[in-house]
């Protein structure tokens, strides 16, 4: 006799806030498929509306009282297993609660017209070429690749004052890891910065890049 598959009824759910742990929710029975890790979902949190993703799911739960979710939405903005591990070690090394960082990794926000691929933006463009490094210029990228070439973790502090040339040892260190095969992320500390950051880096590699923040 063949066995009866048991389907999730119940999904935990990693909320955009400062809680180490999830939230346990019942997956509508109107939903048109069964639910998968990483689905994007709105649910009903303390009386509000919050856009969660789903972390792990189950047939059953000792919960009395589960909530249902409000919504779930395409699988167009699921966050597949690359991007989860990438929100793990993020939350992980800067002491984040993951349902915030993977609030971030949202491919675009919910709800929102997605914009023109930015990584189409620019690919028929050369390469404009890196600038003559000076001697502290080479000092830093020869340190830092080392670390990259071998390879191994190793963080570093570039100091230097505004235009001593702190971007074109990241764009040579950057070129350096694409060269190898790897990829690269570049954070940025706050939004208004992120225009003219993009412009530099594209110019050095047009069509390979993809800027990801909160206004997209």
């Amino acid at each position: 006799m063949n066995e009866i598959q048991t389907l999730p009824r119940f999904v935990e759910i990693a909320l955009p806030i400062p809680l180490a742990r999830t939230f346990t929710y019942r997956w509508p029975e109107a939903a048109d498929r069964a639910p998968v890790v990483g689905d994007a979902v709105e649910v009903k949190f303390r009386g509000r509306r919050q856009i969660g993703t789903v972390a792990a799911l189950s047939s059953s739960t000792e919960l009395e009282k589960v909530l249902e979710l409000e919504s779930v939405f395409d699988p167009v903005y699921r966050i597949e297993e690359e991007r989860r591990e990438l929100a793990r070690q993020v939350a992980d090394y800067y002491g984040a609660r993951a349902g915030e960082v993977l609030r971030l990794m949202l491919p675009p926000r919910p709800g929102t017209t997605a914009r023109r691929s930015p990584l189409e933006i620019g690919a028929d463009r050369e390469p404009r070429p890196g600038h003559e490094l000076t001697d502290a210029q080479a000092v830093c990228i020869e340190r830092i690749g080392r670390a990259l070439d071998e390879p191994r973790y190793e963080s570093f502090l570039l100091h230097g004052v505004t235009g001593s040339g702190k971007t074109e040892v990241y764009l040579q260190l950057i070129a350096r890891c694409l060269e190898r095969g790897q990829n690269a992320l570049v954070l940025l500390p706050e939004i208004s910065l992120t225009p003219q950051t993009i412009r530099r880096v594209r110019e050095r590699f047009p069509g390979q890049v993809a800027p990801s923040h909160s206004r997209l």
